[in-house]
Parts: structure tokens; C-alpha cells; sequence
């Protein structure tokens, strides 16, 4: 269920009230992991009181993103479960802050927006929760979080995800990029990149760029896109989060096998995107996996999607030549466009595959690394418009040798079935 705040009326009094909001980051650059600051300051600029004022602060506190960790006003109460931060009196010339502390977990930049949402006085320049961030009574302030890459050479973009951000002006290290004006920018090399744009209110700090670094990745699979992560873009309420852990009731998952065209595997505990020979024959499988998105109504907006992943050690367990993931072993998760069933699906009757919003997984960096928080977003945006028929798992290059082992749904151990969470308003 989406949260719903309540529609905002015009309060009881005539009085005219003057409240400002102004917001400021402790630290705008900090690493994965590392605890942030945010400081929201609520002025009242006017000679009368203020009374019953609520503040909506926008921010994801929600995993895999943001882990929360407190908040300190120095009037009022702040509730995480609204957003609101409610002062019951602000005097005349009153300055208070509220300091919000959190652990941002993925890579790249986060917007946090505040504004006005209520006040039994009218105020004299501005309206509340009006998302209009012109006025005075809305303030932004984001901080960056470095992109780690392997190498000095690399292929990322960064993608503004808003069409109302237009006339954009890109900067690598402070210089202007000649001819680069679209939303979309492809990074190849090292450095700090920003944007500007006319329609577009960047904080009072200035807007945050996003920096790519070279080095090691806490992550098993690095995106390859990073988008302008702003709340506003997804409503003025929490979203509704499905998390889903495969179980027989929830999901289905098997493999198919080129080598046994007719064979179903529909009950095992480990499921195994390969190319290898067997007795001089090449043998391809590909991975099937579905999961229910009933509950997600059709006219959904999806912001975000994330496919987890767990080592399969049962195959490892039943075939000892191998010791874990093998060989340039890169995958493609592609949406299926026809219905099957794990009982009934083979490589003679496998449904056909999208190749549009494809992902790409790189290579294994452990042996018997997990693959978390794959980012679906766009795959299953796609599922809930157009039919949900699942993900197919392969390899990139079906060449041997290479083999890729994950758990199934149905794993004796849960805590390493598949997993989907799903991020929508």
C-alpha cells in the first residue's frame, strides 16, 4: 500500500507567516558505507508566530539504498515512517534545524528535497507542497558517493532521468564538454562530472558531480549506468516495496539444456547458465526465472527493481570438476515475451526472448561470489506493461568454457534462493 499524506487545507487563520527552508550536506562527497549528513533549517522570517508546522523531507530511506541511521530536531519530532517533521510553535525570527544522519549504500549522487506541507498560517510568498522549488519553502541538497571502476579506460553512462531537466551543460573537471547536451553522457576515462541546466535548481552548495575512481568495487556486479537519483522523481510518498523470495508458491525456475533437448529440469536446487563440451558435443543451458508481480497493479510506476542472486554450492556438492564460476563467463538477463512452466519448459519448446533494456552482468570476481542487487528496473517495468513472463539467464558468448552456478527457489537453505525487490508507486 502506497502512504498517503493528507490533503492539504488552508489553515484556520488569516495571519500571514514567512517560513523559509534552507538545507545543507556536512559532507557532499563520502564512500559507500559511510555515514551522511544532512542539515534542514526551518526559518521563520516574519514577526508572528508560526503554529502546527509540518516539513515533508524527501529522502529514500529505504534498502538497498539508504540505510537510516538517526534524527536529532532541535524542535518538534521527526517521523520516518511520513517524512514529516512536525513543529507544533516557531516564534518570530525563529531559526531551527533538524540533522538527519544516514548510510547511503549504492554508487552515485542523491538528491534530498524538503518543503513546507503544512502550517495553520497562510505564508506571505509560497505554497505548501506544492513541489514548485522556486519558492522559498523548498530546499535541495544532495551528496556524491565516488564510482569505483577497474581501470583507468572503462565504458559507464550517466543517464538525467527526467525530462523536464532540458539546455544541459556538461563539465568534466570543471571544463565544459563541447557538443555534449543530451541527457544521456558516456564516461570513459576518469575524472568529476556535472551538469547545469536553466530548469533544473541545483543546492545552494551546487550540484553534485559524480566521480569516478579507479578502484576495487565492494560490489560483485558494478552497474553500468547512473541516474540523477532524486525522490521527487517518484512521488511525495514512500513507495510500495514488494520483496519477494522464491519459494514453489511465488516463483518458478529451471534450466534448459541443448544437449538434452527434451529434458526438463524443474526440481533442482541449482540452476547453471553453461557452455562446455560433453563426449566432443557442445552443451548450452540457459536459466528461466519468474517471479509473481501480481499484486503490482498494471498502471504502476516502477522506480526500482534489483534481482539478487546466491551462489549454488549444491552443484559444486554433485559435480566435483568444478570449484565455482568458470571462465569469461559475462551474462545476459533479457525479458521472455511468452508464458511457460518450470514443469513443462525444454530447450525444444523455450519461449523467445527481448533483447530491449537487456542487462549485462560482468565477469565473476570470486569463484563462488553472490550476485546482488542487479539493477531490473527497466525488465520489469517492461514485465508489468506488457505481460509478465520472467527473465532468461544466459551467457553473453556461448563458446566454451564457462559455467555460472546459482541457487533455485528450490534450495533447502532460503536465505539463498532468488530474490526480487521492487521499488513502485
Amino acid at each position: 500500500m502506497i502512504l498517503q499524506l493528507p490533503i492539504y487545507t488552508k489553515g484556520q487563520s488569516n495571519s500571514k507567516i514567512d517560513l523559509k527552508l534552507q538545507s545543507t550536506s556536512e559532507n557532499r562527497i563520502v564512500q559507500i558505507g559511510t555515514e551522511a549528513q544532512i542539515n534542514i533549517t526551518l526559518e521563520n522570517q516574519s514577526s508572528l508566530e508560526g503554529t502546527n508546522i509540518k516539513v515533508f523531507i524527501n529522502i529514500p530511506y529505504f534498502p538497498p539504498f539508504v540505510k537510516f541511521v538517526s534524527a536529532n530536531p532541535l524542535k518538534g519530532s521527526f517521523d520516518i515512517g511520513t517524512g514529516l517533521w512536525t513543529v507544533p510553535v516557531v516564534k518570530p525570527l525563529e531559526s531551527i534545524k533538524l540533522v538527519l544522519k544516514y548510510i547511503p549504500m549504492q554508487y552515485g549522487v542523491w538528491y534530498a528535497e524538503a518543503e513546507i506541507y503544512s502550517s495553520n498560517e497562510v505564508d506571505s510568498d509560497s505554497t505548501p507542497n506544492n513541489k514548485v522549488d522556486m519558492e522559498d519553502d523548498f530546499t535541495r541538497t544532495c551528496i556524491s558517493m565516488p564510482i569505483k571502476v577497474p581501470s583507468s579506460s572503462f565504458g559507464r553512462q550517466i543517464i538525467l532521468n527526467d525530462s523536464k531537466i532540458t539546455n544541459i551543460v556538461w563539465k568534466k573537471d570543471d571544463q565544459t564538454l563541447l557538443n555534449q547536451t543530451s541527457n544521456t553522457l558516456q564516461v570513459t576515462t576518469l575524472g568529476s562530472f556535472s551538469f547545469s541546466s536553466p530548469t533544473f535548481i541545483c543546492p545552494s552548495q551546487g550540484c553534485c558531480p559524480y566521480i569516478f575512481e579507479q578502484g576495487p568495487s565492494p560490489f560483485c556486479c558494478e552497474s553500468l549506468e547512473f541516474g540523477l537519483t532524486r525522490v521527487s522523481n517518484i512521488g511525495s510518498s514512500t513507495p510500495t516495496v514488494l520483496n519477494i523470495i522464491g519459494s514453489n508458491e511465488n516463483m518458478q525456475d529451471a534450466d534448459v539444456s541443448s544437449i538434452v533437448p527434451n529434458t526438463n529440469y524443474a526440481n533442482n536446487e541449482f540452476m547453471n547458465p553453461l557452455a562446455w563440451t560433453q563426449n566432443g558435443i557442445l552443451n548450452i543451458k540457459r536459466n528461466y526465472l519468474k517471479f509473481d508481480l501480481s499484486s503490482i497493479p498494471k498502471t504502476a510506476v516502477i522506480d526500482s527493481a534489483y534481482l539478487s542472486l546466491y551462489f549454488g554450492q549444491k552443484l559444486i556438492d554433485l559435480n566435483p570438476i568444478f570449484s565455482g564460476h568458470s571462465g569469461e563467463n559475462q551474462l545476459e538477463i533479457l525479458r521472455v515475451l511468452e508464458d511457460w512452466s518450470e514443469n513443462t519448459i525444454n530447450w525444444n519448446n523455450k519461449p523467445p526472448t527481448s533483447t530491449a533494456n537487456l542487462l549485462i552482468v560482468p565477469k565473476f570476481t570470486d569463484l563462488k561470489q553472490n550476485y546482488l542487487n542487479l539493477k531490473v528496473t527497466n525488465l520489469v517495468s517492461d514485465m508489468i506493461k506488457n505481460g509478465n513472463f520472467g527473465f532468461m539467464i544466459k551467457h553473453q558468448v556461448e563458446v566454451p568454457y564457462k559455467i555460472t552456478a546459482f541457487a533455485t527457489s528450490e534450495s533447502v537453505n532460503a536465505s539463498i534462493r532468488p530474490k526480487l525487490n521492487v521499488y513502485y508507486h
